[in-house]
C-alpha cells in the first residue's frame, strides 16, 4: 500500500511530533489556573512561545525520522526508544534552572537542547526568570538544525529500502 498511493511518507514519523507539541499545548492550558491562583502575570516575552515551540518541534521530528527509520529496520528498538526518552527527562533540569547549577552540571545540562528550550519558557512565563544564555541558545540551535537535517538526510536515505522491509 505504501508504494501504490503516493504521499510524502515523512508524514508518518511526523505524527509523534505532532502529538507531542499537541500535548504540551494541553498541558500549558492546565498552567493557566496555576498562575491565575498565584497571581503570576506573565511579561511581554510571551510572544516568543511559537519561536520556542518551533524549535523544540523541529529536534522532536528530527528524533522522530532518525528513530523510526532505524526502528523499521532494527525491530527490537522499539523497545528502547521509551528508556531513551526516559533519560533525556532526567537529563533536562524541569525543577531548576541550569544557571542555578554547579559550573560542571550547567555544561552536561547545556548538552541536552531540551534544557535551554525549559530555560527559554521559564524566562517567557515568569517575569523573574534569567533569560538563557547566548552560548546556551547557539548551542541548542546548532544541536537542533544538526538533528532535524540528519534525521530528515537518514530517513531520505533508507525510504527506499523501508517499504521492502516493512
Amino acid at each position: 500500500m505504501l508504494n501504490k498511493v503516493y504521499f510524502p511518507h515523512t508524514c508518518l514519523p511526523m505524527i509523534p511530533a505532532i502529538t507531542s507539541i499537541v500535548d504540551m499545548l494541553a498541558a500549558s492550558l492546565l498552567l493557566i489556573p496555576m498562575l491565575i491562583f498565584y497571581d503570576i502575570v506573565p511579561s511581554g516575552r510571551i510572544i516568543f512561545f511559537p519561536l520556542v515551540m518551533c524549535g523544540m518541534f523541529l529536534f522532536v521530528f528530527g528524533l522522530s525520522l532518525f528513530a523510526s527509520a532505524c526502528s523499521a529496520v532494527y525491530k527490537d528498538l522499539r523497545h528502547v526508544i521509551p528508556f531513551f526518552s526516559q533519560i533525556m527527562f532526567f537529563a533536562s533540569p524541569v525543577f531548576i534552572s541550569h544557571t542555578h547549577l554547579p559550573k560542571g552540571a550547567g555544561i552536561v545540562f547545556l548538552m541536552n537542547p531540551f534544557s535551554t528550550y525549559l530555560d527559554a519558557f521559564r524566562w517567557m512565563i515568569f517575569p523573574t526568570s534569567l533569560p538563557p544564555t547566548d552560548m546556551a541558545i547557539g548551542i541548542t540551535i546548532i544541536m537542533t538544525l544538526f538533528i532535524f537535517l540528519f534525521g530528515l538526510r537518514y530517513f531520505q536515505r533508507q525510504q527506499s529500502h523501508l517499504v521492502d522491509v516493512l
